[in-house]
């Protein structure tokens, strides 16, 4: 294996930042799979997942289509009759999206409220 110039490696630590950049910059923090969180538990059978290039589908409709973002407001679309409609609306932060009152998080998540008191 050849070992890299140091010209070679500049390079490839200003690619790989700009790599991360561009992902940050673009969203993608959001990305992921979001449970149900009822009771104080995951129902891993109930989820959302917003995958890159604002895609999105769920678990229980088995509907898909793509999101946006506003601040912490998420808009789910979908088609329907060949068109872009609205399928829901929420609120999103810091991996918790609360969708008509219910709360959907990603894994090692809780909802503020819903997090235990500390001692």
């Amino acid at each position: 294996m050849k070992k890299l110039t140091s010209g070679a490696r500049v390079l490839a630590c200003i690619f790989a930042a700009a790599g991360c950049w561009v992902t940050t910059a673009c969203g993608g923090g959001e990305s992921g799979t979001y449970y149900k969180y009822k009771d104080g538990e995951y129902v891993k059978s109930d989820y959302y997942v917003l995958e890159s290039g604002k895609k999105w589908r769920d678990s229980k409709m088995r509907m898909s289509g793509t999101y946006t973002l506003s601040d912490e407001t998420i808009v789910f679309y979908t088609v329907f009759l060949g068109s872009s409609t609205v399928y829901s609306e929420g609120t999103i932060s810091d991996g918790v999206m609360k969708i008509y009152g219910e709360f959907y998080c990603k894994e090692g998540k809780v909802p503020a409220e819903k997090a235990p008191a500390e001692s």
